[in-house]
């Protein structure tokens, strides 16, 4: 199964590390979020070592999930955030297996929308 990483899950948790039996993705953008030293280091060390890759969302998914949080709403979500869903909706087009890591609630909410699998990695997933 591909763990879909946000930045939210490696910021808020301070043990986060990266199994190397698991499958890690991302996309660039979240990457570039990753500003101090400790998840910066630990992505970087990730990416080298093969324990993280990353992929661009496709024009077609991405303008999707900007349509998608217009007619809903969602007016939280950053550029990253909507590479990350757009890789989702990506890995649903390609009938992969994955669950999302993260501990925003805007994403966990459009998560839910789509009907995709998410993870809490220290704040717990949204109830409603």
């Amino acid at each position: 199964m591909i763990q879909l990483l946000d930045s939210a899950a490696v910021l808020n948790d301070e043990g986060f590390y990266f199994n190397s039996g698991e499958d890690f993705l991302t996309t660039p953008l979240i990457v570039d979020e990753f500003r101090d030293m400790r998840s910066k280091n630990l992505v970087a060390n990730a990416l080298q070592n093969g324990l993280l890759k990353t992929r661009e969302p496709s024009q077609d998914s991405t303008e999707r999930i900007n349509a998608l949080a217009k007619e809903k709403g969602f007016t939280r979500l950053s550029i990253p955030d909507v590479s990350l869903l757009a890789l989702a909706l990506d890995l649903q087009r390609e009938n992969r297996i994955f669950v999302m890591l993260t501990d925003d609630y805007s994403i966990q909410n459009f998560c839910k929308v789509l009907g995709f699998k998410f993870n809490s990695v220290i704040r717990g997933k949204i109830e409603k």
